[in-house]
């Protein structure tokens, strides 16, 4: 399911900037910055995460991690050439919580 789920991340990784450089028109670097955000807390939440996972079922993690992947692609979903930079970055920021 690992394996699965960080397939879908990578490909989401490579499709949401290409979309944004060729049909919404941004550079490349205005591309990166829309989607940096997905590291803000995976990097917030390593220590925690690897203090408690001896702790609490690894299927747990798991669940959680996917829940949050899923709402991430649902809020990902609704997206058209009408969604700002904020938005891109807050679902992107969102995301982050499942890659943790």
């Amino acid at each position: 399911m690992l394996c699965l789920g960080y397939a879908v991340f990578f490909g989401n990784i490579v499709l949401l900037p290409l979309w944004l450089q060729t049909q919404m028109g941004y550079t490349a670097t205005w591309a990166g910055l829309a989607t940096a955000p997905v590291g803000i807390l995976p990097i917030l939440l390593a220590p925690f995460i690897g203090r408690y996972m001896g702790r609490i079922d690894l299927r747990w993690w798991l669940t959680a991690s996917f829940v949050a992947f899923a709402a991430a692609s649902f809020w990902f979903a609704g997206f058209n050439t009408d969604v700002t930079f904020r938005e891109i970055a807050w679902s992107r920021f969102a995301q982050g919580l499942g890659v943790a």
